[in-house]
């Protein structure tokens, strides 16, 4: 009886069929002939196979959502994308790995939030850097690849030397402000203030509480309150406070490495005399500021800002692509400015450290789930460095405004125009409303990277903040921002909250 190609195949064990997430899937290659094989069989290998990526809903994720057919071409492999809230991502990414149920092939993966919790139960991507039967990514996938440091806040957690996850949503905080606002309002603020109403990377955050008490009292038709934070208690609350608290003396809630944490943290320093300096000049500060901040997350202060109700807000460059939109926002058409986060106040430091521009951030990472199944972590791993490449960061760049990891984004002539507003490549926009009093009809191709400026001086030394890596981050979130609730609203002294952290803080870690 003669054999098909298909049983002489399976005979000689260059392919046959094979389950790979509940599908049966036409394997044409055995792994010794994979090795072998050219990048693109290798990109083919699991064709007809379905993975889950769990995701915050962010730029990037609704751009590569928007525009999957190309990895769908190259792979074959159907992908089921969920954007959730981050809060609701760390919740079901934590029931299923700590249930070893595998359901998500792929995660995002925050480095505070879901990182440090879970890092654990992600797979070493060196694992698969190393499997000759994989396709290689051009750039590669190295220390040197991403923006400073990202491949360390992303991927490495606690000394250790397993790499958890790539840098795939780079959202770096700046401070937006309408140049337009200050500019009218100058020589009101100057008689006032004794200087001119301006913003820039020496502003100080004495300077800026000066700012919202200015637009505060003065009663604008066209402004009510000088800034928009995010304090909402979790990490937005825990990310606002950093920024404020971080800027004066470089204060650090532990003093171990930021940048890799602590698996067991120690002592930390709330309660200290310069912690409880800066929550009473948070709850000042908080006193002029729009009266939802106490309650904003990053979407919230977005809200306040775009609608015209806020003249700044510290904000992630992810959000200039909704900034620079005239259908939805009052500060597009050249009103807004980006400069790096405020300065601290020399004045406001006790603790003998340096003034510096604050600058946090959250590096999302995509991490592959060592519970699934080790094909569909292979199939997961695929998408990772897709999602991940130059190619694809430049795609969602253009697309949505994405937030590229890859410093070989940066370098691109193209996108280092797009840098100043001068020199930005335009597009084309459908005409707007009149009453929304825009009339502008281009508007900046690549919008975020009208930040980039003064993201690539935030991210170095010594402005730069990771936050605490630890174990049981969302739960010191928590205690934090609840504590810095009560102070705001008058419940706790500064000095009160401050300690009440520390003996919750240190309770929680065993200390």
């Amino acid at each position: 009886m003669e054999l098909t190609r298909r049983e002489a195949l399976k005979k000689i064990g260059i392919g046959g069929l094979v389950l790979v997430g509940g599908h049966i899937v036409d394997s044409n290659f055995s792994k010794a002939s994979l090795v072998h094989a050219s990048d693109a069989d290798k990109w083919k290998q699991f064709a007809g196979s379905k993975i889950v990526f769990m995701s915050e809903v962010t730029p990037p994720t609704a751009a590569i959502k928007a525009k999957i057919q190309p990895f769908l071409d190259l792979t074959g492999i159907e992908i089921e994308i969920i954007e959730e809230h981050l809060d609701i991502v760390s919740e079901k990414v934590g029931i299923d790995v700590r249930g070893r149920k595998g359901a998500y092939a792929c995660y995002y993966s925050q480095d505070k939030p879901i990182g440090g919790p879970f890092h654990k139960h992600a797979t070493d991507l060196r694992k698969f850097e190393k499997d000759p039967t994989l396709p290689k990514v051009p750039g590669g996938t190295g220390d040197d690849v991403w923006l400073n440091r990202f491949l360390d806040v992303t991927g490495r957690f606690f000394g250790e030397e397993k790499i958890a996850a790539y840098p795939y949503d780079n959202a770096v905080a700046v401070m937006m402000y309408r140049k337009d606002l200050f500019e009218k309002y100058s020589k009101q603020f100057e008689a006032e203030y004794g200087r001119p109403l301006t913003y820039t990377d020496d502003t100080t955050w004495k300077d800026v509480l000066d700012i919202c008490k200015f637009f505060k009292n003065a009663k604008f038709p066209d402004v009510k309150y000088g800034i928009a934070l995010q304090g909402r208690e979790g990490w937005g609350g825990q990310l606002d406070y950093q920024r404020l608290s971080y800027s004066h003396g470089q204060w650090l809630e532990w003093d171990f490495d930021d940048f890799f944490g602590a698996e067991k943290p120690g002592p930390c320093n709330w309660g200290d005399e310069q912690s409880i300096v800066t929550m009473g000049k948070y709850k000042e500060l908080m006193s002029y500021a729009h009266p939802d901040s106490l309650t904003n997350d990053w979407s919230g202060a977005n809200t306040a800002y775009i609608t015209g109700l806020a003249a700044m807000q510290p904000q992630y460059g992810e959000f200039a692509a909704v900034v620079e939109d005239p259908r939805q926002s009052k500060a597009a058409g050249g009103r807004t400015g980006y400069a790096m986060c405020p300065k601290g106040t020399p004045d406001w430091i006790v603790n003998g450290g340096k003034a510096v521009n604050g600058t946090n951030y959250g590096i999302g990472g995509i991490a592959i789930n060592s519970w699934a199944k080790e094909e569909l972590q292979k199939a997961a791993y695929l998408f990772a460095i897709w999602s991940t490449s130059y190619e694809t960061q430049m795609l969602v760049l253009k697309d949505v405004g994405g937030t590229p990891t890859r410093k070989a984004v940066f370098e691109v002539p193209e996108v280092k125009k797009a840098f100043e507003r001068e020199t930005a490549p335009m597009k084309k926009i459908d005409p707007v409303e009149m009453d929304k009093g825009v009339t502008v009809s281009e508007v900046p191709l690549m919008p975020n990277a009208l930040t980039y400026g003064p993201i690539l001086k935030g991210i170095f030394t010594p402005h730069v903040v990771v936050g605490p890596k630890i174990p049981k981050f969302n739960e010191y979130i928590q205690i934090q921002t609840s504590e810095i609730h009560k102070c705001v609203a008058g419940f706790k002294s500064p000095e009160e909250a401050c300690m009440s952290i520390k003996e919750k803080t240190d309770k929680l870690n065993k200390v």
